[in-house]
């Protein structure tokens, strides 16, 4: 009897009392729900692998003049790109481009009175991100392949007729500009060393009038900068 009253003295002391919690029903103190983890806005800009994008790009020989703005290398072929990850995309592009100027006309920029032109084109390009400077720009290195051909013909009835095939690689280092206020838009553009072989057959003859090779740092226009523009879903 003496050793139940020692213990009712100790559990109704004031040291044990500060021990155990004022709402302590005899349970285990729960555990605090965790706080959950805030993505900014910035982070989801970087989220590329798996994603689809559709835009503009240029393939060297499916363009029919000389493009709206001289000097630049204007885009003349659809763009489908998907990010394969983080870091690795590939674009598939395809030209189709026309282009007619009546006979007595005075024609336009690259494209004489009296002609029809015709483009196609398809190509691919592989992308590889070097390095994320901010979250709204990506530093690239590109390799690139594309097939076009050029058809031109007199809608006068003179002939003289004739078709430029090209075949283009390209590798180099370009950029890839996110907007921030439409994180699904970018603006990119790029630097290539361009290695082109072109030939150019007349009318109704199995062999090339006109052929050609080159290797230079150049795009379609006068300065070497391509651009392309691409929205994303």
């Amino acid at each position: 009897m003496r050793r139940w009253a020692l213990i009712l003295i100790f559990l109704s002391s004031p040291a044990w009392a500060a021990k155990v919690p004022a709402d302590w029903d005899g349970d285990p103190p729960s555990t605090p729900a965790p706080v959950p983890v805030r993505v900014s806005e910035s982070a989801k800009v970087l989220a590329l692998a798996g994603r689809w994008g559709i835009g503009f790009d240029s393939i060297p020989g499916a363009s029919t003049g000389t493009g709206l703005v001289p000097g630049l290398a204007a885009p003349n072929a659809l763009a489908v790109r998907y990010w394969v990850s983080e870091r690795l995309s590939w674009d598939g592009l395809l030209a189709v481009n026309l282009n007619s100027q009546p006979s007595g006309g005075s024609g336009s920029t690259g494209v004489p009175a009296g002609t029809d032109q015709k483009a196609f084109g398809v190509g691919t390009v592989l992308k590889f991100n070097l390095k994320r400077p901010t979250p709204w720009l990506l530093a690239q290195t590109l390799a690139r392949a594309s097939l076009a051909s050029l058809q031109q013909v007199s809608n006068s009835g003179t002939g003289g007729g004739q078709t430029t095939s090209t075949f283009g690689l390209g590798v180099g280092l370009g950029f890839e500009a996110f907007m921030p206020f439409w994180e699904d838009l970018s603006f990119e553009g790029s630097v290539l060393m361009n290695f082109s072989s072109s030939q150019t057959k007349l009318e109704n003859s199995t062999q090339a009038a006109q052929s050609g090779s080159s290797l230079a740092i150049d795009a379609s226009g006068f300065t070497p900068l391509n651009v392309g523009l691409h929205l994303y879903f």
